[in-house]
């Protein structure tokens, strides 16, 4: 035991040390960074724009939260695919090395405080930064400058939140799920993500009230700061135009609203609030589901229910500026659908399945995304939006 804490904390050590070289590096280096990815690599990375990460991530994220949420027998592989896809969720690997009595309260603190710490690291990047803004500058120039960092630091900011609100907000969650019939009366409960964790005494009390507050700061504060800041900004996000090219165009030359770009850009000016109905299908398909019912089949056809009303809904809205992004927005959201409906059949067995089948049946589904993902972009690309925004471009100046 002795030799293994010790291997834990030189692995540790050493991957922390490599971890702050790397997060240096790139931060000194992120301008030769920048222009190698985009004169290099521009041909590997034009088959994934940003719509289709984020539609990847949340996706995935989604599809990874049913190999804890159901307590179904996934067959194989798609156990282990879901296995694997819980990395999305940023599990706080290696984190029994922390402590010896390393248990769910102590990952759910780390879960919540090291994304508080990277903001606190964010801003104060930023002030130095505006610190450092040499005077060569005149004040036009240095104005421009310091708007400029301010910018790139909130982008972080906005993306690590993005990425943080989904995972978080689940182990928030959960720490209210507690499971009966334990002791020699039958009358103890205890955690359901940790049955060494006991429910309903003083730390569990106290954790409890930890996490009601970090709910206000993750999946409340996330999503009240996003809705306020794109309805403060909301004319210059959704401009008065004739057609959406116009207003396309419109809003990319507000530079005062880049900085929000990652939770609106790819969506149509007049679906600039989808982020945070995608925000409320990422909480209610990534876990608050098991909170529906303490039946494994009434929580999988929940949870089916629910996906089917947001395919409908998104196959009502299209909301992204690209019709392909907008095709595999449905593809992505009827393999939700199929996951959950399988998870159904798995859990109430109304007749007999062949598992080995239904497994890798699963997880073609799943890679299917994928592979319409690339295959989309490949024989796309943006064309279509950029013959429109070109065409636009185009008619005004030859109307002056």
């Amino acid at each position: 035991a002795s030799a293994s804490r010790g291997l834990c904390a030189l692995t540790s050590r050493r991957f922390g040390g490599v971890l702050v070289v790397l997060v240096f590096l790139i931060l000194w280096f992120r301008r030769a960074i920048k222009r190698l990815c985009m004169t290099r690599l521009y041909k590997v990375f034009r088959y994934f724009t940003g719509a289709r990460v984020k539609l990847l991530i949340s996706t995935y994220q989604i599809i990874g939260s049913v190999a804890w949420g159901v307590n179904v027998s996934w067959p194989e592989p798609f156990k282990s695919f879901t296995s694997v896809l819980q990395s999305l969720y940023f599990v706080a690997v290696g984190g029994e090395c922390f402590e010896k009595g390393y248990n769910y309260y102590a990952k759910l603190v780390f879960m919540t405080t090291w994304p508080l710490a990277a903001t606190v690291l964010i801003f104060l990047w930023m002030f130095i930064r505006l610190a450092m803004v040499k005077e060569k500058y005149n004040s036009k120039k240095l104005g421009d400058r310091r708007e400029a960092i301010k910018r790139e630091c909130l982008w972080t900011f906005i993306v690590l939140a993005y990425c943080v609100m989904p995972s978080n907000s689940v182990y928030l969650f959960r720490i209210f799920q507690c499971d009966d019939g334990f002791g020699p009366d039958g009358d103890q409960y205890f955690l359901t993500a940790d049955y060494s964790l006991q429910c309903y005494v003083p730390l569990h009390s106290a954790m409890v009230v930890y996490s009601i507050v970090m709910i206000l700061v993750y999946p409340v504060g996330i999503n009240v700061m996003y809705l306020a800041m794109l309805l403060y900004h909301r004319e210059a996000i959704n401009p008065p135009k004739d057609n959406m090219a116009a207003a396309i165009v419109d809003r990319q030359a507000r530079p005062q609203i880049r900085y929000l770009s990652f939770i609106y850009k790819y969506y149509r000016p007049s679906c600039y609030l989808f982020e945070i109905s995608e925000s409320v299908r990422r909480l209610l398909l990534g876990g608050i589901y098991v909170f529906f019912s303490d039946s494994d089949s009434v929580k999988c056809f929940v949870a089916f229910v629910v996906s089917l009303v947001f395919f409908v809904f998104i196959r009502e809205t299209m909301p992204f500026v690209s019709h392909t992004d907008n095709t595999l927005l449905v593809v992505a959201q009827l393999q939700i659908v199929l996951t959950f409906l399988a998870g159904f059949l798995l859990a109430g067995e109304p007749f007999d399945i062949d598992k080995s089948v239904l497994g890798w049946g699963l997880l073609g589904i799943d890679l299917a995304v994928v592979l319409v993902a690339v295959w989309m972009q490949y024989k796309y690309g943006s064309a279509s939006v950029q013959q429109e925004l070109s065409l636009y471009i185009f008619d005004r100046y030859n109307s002056y």
